[in-house]
This record gives structure tokens, C-alpha cells and sequence, in this order.
């Protein structure tokens, strides 16, 4: 009986030495790499760190047993990046932390050993590859700051926090591949910040946070600077929720930025919505006035175009419509204002960064200007089937396609067709195509000649640019071109700067058998020199196809 009595005794004693050996911890903080630190730590029997405990990158530590008697980290715990660490189980006396980060611990498959926590600051659980559940947080029931659980892949559920209550600042819930179901947030009432549930492809409802009856909403204020408006004037949104406004310019003027405190956001056509919201922010829509000019139209003799005057933004267009007079045809626009293109009857100008003038003008289609004078032997063609009338600007050929046949050239004759030169925009290039339409006339037998002059059938204006004149035996297709340039000394055949009526002639001569040995540029024919008959035929036919 004695013995016994001084067994308990001894007991006692032993467990009141043990008692009074434990305390805080002789280091504030601690960062175990190895295993051996972390039994050295848990020999010496503190149960309390002021600072903050860390087992971080160890390939080393793998078992957190002889930290059993700790009860409470004041500072953050973080179990991050180890590869040998299974669990936490010497962790399971610890009820308080400022907080705790379990995170890229690669073959641990529960936290188990975080049983005792009761209150934590701010929780973590990170990009654990293997973690299955979360059963070691049951008995936590309140998360002071934010709560993050993110890229668990193995995750299935969130039953381990079916204690919890209350999350003081943002709940975080993202990116966790396997994750079903929200029902082990079902006591959950409150969240003070932010609540954000993204990129969980498994999750398909969040009836597990039905439970919440409280959580903060911030409110996003709009405002718009002169010149446009946005609604509306606020919006209250749950934390981490975007708001939507729709912005309007006023006439002459258009929206050029957003500016204000709320996070970033992103427009889809008029409506604008910000980046998340966690406080209470300002959006403010910023507006430019935009620039106009005036656009002056007018006609000369022979049309009219309408309207007689357009506004247009600065960097628009204005169009117009060209009408000509009865037997007048259009021949170009001019003006200040940047050329633009014809269209039919509808003429678009250049880009417009000023007040600028269009100005449309036309041409006689009589003919009797043009063709005065014509000496005998030559053929002057005002109309010119229609095709090259008089006054027609060459820059319209451009790109054209079509062609008229049977136009004839006679026996012995010239025939010429005025047109006006560099009239309108420069810039153009036009090539004439000339192609026999009389099969049974071969190279052998004759010549056909082309050139430009400034009278009808008159002087080649420059006998040295071949593209200016053409003498060839079987034009199969020949071509003859034009340039009009802003720089002068870019002008093809003499064509010049001046707008002015010019000549177009044709002519098939030299019919004669030529030596095979006469070089091709001394088989020359003279202009007007004597044209025979051709196989019974008293005229030349030849398609024309301006490009």
C-alpha cells in the first residue's frame, strides 16, 4: 500500500515538472529544412511560438510527430514545397494560428493532423497534388481573413469544413479539377469581403452556400466628363462581381477613356464592365470632341452634283453625285479636296482632315472643238464610238476591260481621237491594247502605227519613248501607255503637266514585203505614206482595249 502511494506521488510529481518545463518557445520564429530540426525542436517541449513556424522545399522532414505539444502558432504557419511529407499529425494540439498555408506538398494526402484548429487568421490550402479531402478543418469554425482553397486537383468535396462559420475577409474557391459539390459549406453565414468560385470543371452547384446571410456589398459610382453620359449612376455588387454600365457620346464627340478607382474592365460596345470588385470604387467616362469639316461642292458647264455641301468627321469621306447635261459627258473633279474614286455616278473623295472644295467638271460631246482643222487625210472621231469621247479623262481607262471591235481605220487614212490629258488626280497609268481582228493579214504584209500628238494625225510628241508611238507588224496584242505623275519629270511622252486636249491616232501603212534582214526599229513608216488595198479589202479593222 505504501509503495503504491508513492508511486502515484512520483507521478505527479513528473507531470508537474513536465508542465512547468513547457512555455514559449526560445526562438520567435523557426524554418525547419531537416528532420533533425524538427525533433530537436519538439524535444525541448514548448508549446508556444511567438513567430511563425515554417517547413519549407525539405526533401528532408517527413514526419511533424515531435511538434505534439504545440498549441498555438501566434505568427503564420506554412508547410510548403516538401516532397516526403505525408501528413501533419504533430500538428493536431495547435487551436490557434495568425495563419496557416498548406501548400505544393506533393505526396500529402490529408490534413488530418490540423484537427485541433479552432480560430485561424487566414487559411490556405494550395496546390496539393494528392490531397483528397479536407476531414483535418472540422472543427474550425471561423477564418478571421481570407480563405483560399485552389488547384487541388484531387479534391472532391469540402466536407472537412462543415464547422465553419464565418470567413471575416474573401472566400476563394478555384481551379480544383475533381471538385463536386459546396455541401461542406453549409453552416457558412457570413463572408465579409469577396466570395470568388471559378474554374472548377466538376462543380456543378453551389446550393452548399445557401446558408450565407451576410456579405458586404461595395458599390461602384459613375460619373461622365462633358461630352456623353453613363447608367447607371451606381451599382452595388457582391465582392468580387464586376459592374456594368452603359456609356453613351454625345453628337460630335466620342468616348476616349475610363478613367476613375475601380479595377479595369473591358467594353462590348457601348455596355462597360470593370474588373472585379473588392472596396468601393469610381468609374468616371471620359469623351473628345471630335473634329468636323465642311465639304463645298460644285459643277461648271455641262452637269450638276449634289449635295452642294457635306459635314464629315474628321478622317470620314463624302460622296457626292455627278449628273451630267444632256450631251455632255463627265471629264474629272477637281478641287482641295483629297481625289477619291468614281463610282457610275457616284464620287467618294479622300480621306477628309480639313474644310475642302469638290469641284465636277464636263465636256462637250459635239465635237466640233476637237476635230477642227483636221487635214486632209486624217479621220478626227469626236465620239469615238462612244468609247474615247472628247474630253474623256485617260485616268478612267484604268483597269477597264472592255474593248470595241470593227472600229475602222480606211485605206490611206489616219484616224484620231481627242481626249483630255492629265486631267484630274495624277498618278494614273493606262495601257492601250491594239489587237488585229483580220485573221487573213499577216507580218509580211503591213505596218500599223500608233502615237499621241497635239493636232490631229500631228507630230509623235516624243519619236524616242517607244510606249509613246508603235509601228509592228501584227499587233498580237501591242500596247501603247501613259503616265501621269505629281512629279513631272515622270511623265511618259511628253504628255506635260497642263490639262489640254490631246490626240490619239492610228494608222496601218507600209504595205510592202520587207527583207527578213531589216532590223525591226529601221522599219519605220512614215506618217501618211501610201497605203494600197490589202487583199481586196479598202479598210483596217482593229480592237481597242483601254487598261
Amino acid at each position: 500500500m505504501d509503495r503504491f502511494v508513492c508511486s502515484i506521488f512520483l507521478l505527479a510529481v513528473a507531470l508537474w515538472n513536465g508542465s512547468a518545463l513547457a512555455g514559449a518557445c526560445a526562438e520567435a520564429s523557426y524554418n525547419l529544412t531537416k528532420q533533425e530540426e524538427v525533433d530537436a525542436l519538439g524535444a525541448t517541449g514548448c508549446d508556444v511560438i511567438t513567430g511563425d513556424l515554417s517547413v519549407d522545399k525539405s526533401a528532408d522532414v517527413y514526419n511533424l510527430e515531435p511538434l505534439v505539444a504545440l498549441i498555438r502558432v501566434e505568427g503564420a504557419i506554412k508547410i510548403s514545397g516538401n516532397t516526403s511529407l505525408l501528413n501533419l499529425d504533430g500538428l493536431l494540439n495547435i487551436s490557434r494560428a495568425g495563419s496557416v498555408e498548406i501548400s505544393e506538398n506533393t505526396i500529402m494526402t490529408n490534413v488530418d493532423g490540423l484537427i485541433g484548429l479552432l480560430e485561424v487568421g487566414a487559411l490556405k490550402i494550395s496546390t496539393n497534388a494528392v490531397l483528397r479531402d479536407l476531414g483535418g478543418l472540422s472543427e474550425l469554425a471561423s477564418v478571421t481573413g481570407d480563405l483560399t482553397i485552389e488547384s487541388n486537383p484531387s479534391i472532391v468535396n469540402l466536407d472537412g469544413l462543415r464547422g465553419l462559420i464565418r470567413v471575416g475577409g474573401t472566400l476563394t474557391i478555384e481551379d480544383n479539377n475533381a471538385l463536386q459539390d459546396l455541401d461542406g459549406l453549409s453552416r457558412l453565414t457570413q463572408i465579409g469581403t469577396a466570395l470568388t468560385i471559378k474554374d472548377n470543371p466538376a462543380l456543378t452547384t453551389i446550393r452548399g452556400l445557401s446558408g450565407l446571410n451576410a456579405i458586404s456589398e461595395v458599390v461602384a459610382s459613375a460619373s461622365a466628363l462633358e461630352g456623353g453620359s453613363i447608367s447607371p449612376a451606381s451599382q452595388q455588387v457582391l465582392p468580387g462581381l464586376a459592374a456594368q454600365f452603359t456609356v453613351t457620346a454625345d453628337d460630335g464627340y466620342s468616348f476616349s477613356a475610363m478613367t476613375g478607382t475601380c479595377p479595369a474592365g473591358s467594353f462590348e460596345g457601348s455596355t462597360y464592365t470593370t474588373g472585379p470588385l473588392t472596396e468601393d470604387c469610381t468609374v468616371v467616362a471620359n469623351f473628345t470632341s471630335i473634329a468636323s469639316f465642311t465639304v463645298t461642292a460644285s459643277a461648271l458647264t455641262g452637269g450638276s452634283i449634289s449635295p452642294l455641301f457635306r459635314t464629315v468627321e474628321e478622317g470620314g469621306f463624302a460622296t457626292f453625285t455627278v449628273t451630267p447635261d444632256a450631251d455632255y459627258s463627265f471629264s474629272a473633279i477637281g478641287g482641295t479636296c483629297p481625289s477619291g474614286t468614281l463610282t457610275g455616278s457616284s464620287y467618294a473623295t479622300g480621306v477628309i482632315t480639313e474644310d475642302c472644295t469638290v469641284i465636277a467638271t464636263f465636256s462637250s460631246n459635239s465635237g466640233s472643238d476637237y476635230c477642227a482643222g483636221a487635214p486632209a487625210g486624217v479621220i478626227c472621231d469626236p465620239n469615238a464610238d462612244g468609247r474615247l469621247n472628247p474630253g474623256g479623262n485617260m485616268d478612267s481607262w484604268v483597269g477597264l476591260t472592255w474593248g470595241f471591235e470593227n472600229t475602222p481605220i480606211p485605206n490611206g487614212k489616219t484616224v484620231a481621237y481627242p481626249f483630255t490629258a492629265n486631267a484630274g488626280a495624277v498618278g494614273g497609268e493606262g495601257i492601250m491594247t491594239f489587237t488585229n481582228n483580220m485573221p487573213d493579214l499577216t507580218s509580211s504584209h503591213y505596218y500599223w502605227k500608233g502615237w499621241f500628238s497635239e493636232t490631229p494625225g500631228g507630230a509623235v510628241l516624243n519619236n524616242n519613248a517607244p510606249y509613246c508611238r508603235r509601228f509592228s507588224p501584227n499587233p498580237n496584242p501591242q500596247e501603247m501607255r501613259w503616265t501621269q505623275s505629281a512629279d513631272p519629270n515622270r511623265f511618259a511622252c511628253n504628255l506635260g503637266q497642263a490639262e489640254r486636249v490631246m490626240y490619239f491616232n492610228m494608222e496601218v501603212a507600209c504595205y510592202e514585203e520587207l527583207p527578213s534582214n531589216v532590223p525591226e526599229d529601221e522599219k519605220n513608216c512614215t506618217v501618211g505614206a501610201p497605203f494600197p488595198g490589202i487583199g481586196g479589202f479598202d479598210e483596217y479593222y482593229i480592237k481597242v482595249y483601254p487598261r
